[in-house]
């Protein structure tokens, strides 16, 4: 996660306003961008993980994984992914909601 007050205060916006618009219970994984020499599951996932209690949090590295199960949502912050499955549903705050189709 890049270390500056300018992304985690929107991102922290862009997580309560996912945390209104998935399930709870449900499996979810959030995309965002990576800082140089950041481990691959992301530090933005373990902020994520203090601010979402009420979902199943994955790491975005759910995505590439065979075999794993998939969640049935995905969201992205201030990135555009590319992977066919993904089928937005939402945007706002900087991000958008996506079902993850199977």
């Amino acid at each position: 996660m890049p270390e500056t007050k300018a992304f985690l205060e929107p991102y922290l916006t862009f997580l309560r306003e996912l945390g209104r618009r998935v399930p709870r219970g449900d499996r979810l994984t959030v995309i965002a961008p990576l800082a140089p020499g950041e481990l691959a599951v992301g530090e933005h996932y373990l902020v994520a993980l203090g601010q979402l209690p009420e979902v199943i949090l994955l790491p975005q590295t759910v995505l590439d994984a065979p075999g794993s199960p998939l969640p049935e949502w995905a969201a992205s912050f201030q990135v555009s992914p590319n992977d066919g499955r993904l089928v937005a549903v939402d945007s706002f705050a900087g991000g958008t909601l996506f079902r993850v189709a199977r």
